[in-house]
């Protein structure tokens, strides 16, 4: 079934949004002319629709073809109680991203690998800010 198959009620606001301990979703919606209605997703449609709606920024790199991406815009951190892990715990705006948890010596990797890129990055950047001046 198409989306074009399917009536568009246009969305006043979000009243609020839930995730359960379950991991189900409810979001309500204030529609146009004054309706309302909360939607409920199983734990399982909450990650279908979360991964359709994550897929609207498109990432662009050298070195991969067009793709998409989460833009992070927040994050917390933690150990887990037993101290194995490290949890990071990502955030697109309010959304938040699944959860990953990390081994310690595959977190040392990732932060090494990340200010690798953070300097590729900046070198970038200052190359193309001398190129344009």
């Amino acid at each position: 079934m198409t989306s074009e198959q399917w009536e568009t009620v246009p969305v006043d606001k979000v009243a609020f949004v839930h995730v359960a301990p379950n991991g189900a979703l409810t979001v309500g919606l204030l529609l146009k002319g004054g309706r309302q209605i909360a939607l409920g997703f199983s734990s399982e449609e909450r990650g279908k629709l979360l991964d359709g709606l994550l897929r609207t920024k498109t990432a662009l790199s050298g070195e991969m073809s067009v793709g998409q991406a989460a833009e992070v815009t927040g994050f917390d951190v933690h150990t887990d109680a037993l101290g194995q892990v490290v949890l990071v715990m990502p955030r697109a705006g309010d959304i938040r991203l699944d959860r990953l948890a990390i081994e310690p010596g595959l977190a040392q990797n990732l932060v090494e690998a990340l200010t690798v890129k953070i300097d590729e990055l900046r070198q970038l950047n200052r190359h193309l800010r001398s190129r344009s001046t």
